[in-house]
């Protein structure tokens, strides 16, 4: 895993530093998950209160929102490390080309080089 990838501009980064930033940040996202999904089941409490009932209806789905967006980055993150330990990452899963160091440093769950991530974002490749 100490693999190293060349960026464009010479600069060079161990894949090791970059899994490690990825596991700190599954660490703490399933710490916020936790916080949520506690928090989830606290505003689920009934309330003959009208008031309290659409505040709690409001909260619940903020919640639920924050949850779901939570989800989808820590899948996104254990994607990364699989696309690590299979040793794709780095490399574009559309065009097969490397994904810029800067970009990985940025968001290393990404999978694709910023070009085919354009061309999938205007609709002209698929998910």
């Amino acid at each position: 895993m100490n693999k190293i990838i060349t960026g464009e501009k010479n600069g060079k980064v161990e894949i090791s530093k970059l899994a490690e930033n990825i596991l700190e940040e599954i660490k703490e996202k399933e710490g916020e998950q936790n916080v949520l999904l506690a928090s989830l089941k606290e505003a689920g409490v009934g309330s003959p209160d009208v008031n309290m009932v659409a505040t709690k209806t409001e909260r619940v789905a903020t919640l639920s929102g924050q949850i779901e967006r939570n989800a989808l980055r820590l899948k996104k993150l254990y994607l990364a490390l699989n696309r690590i330990k299979s040793g794709t990452f780095g490399l574009c899963i559309n065009c097969g080309g490397e994904i810029s160091v800067e970009r990985l440093k940025a968001r290393p769950e990404a999978s694709r080089c910023i070009l085919c991530a354009q061309k999938m974002e205007n609709g002209f490749l698929r998910r």
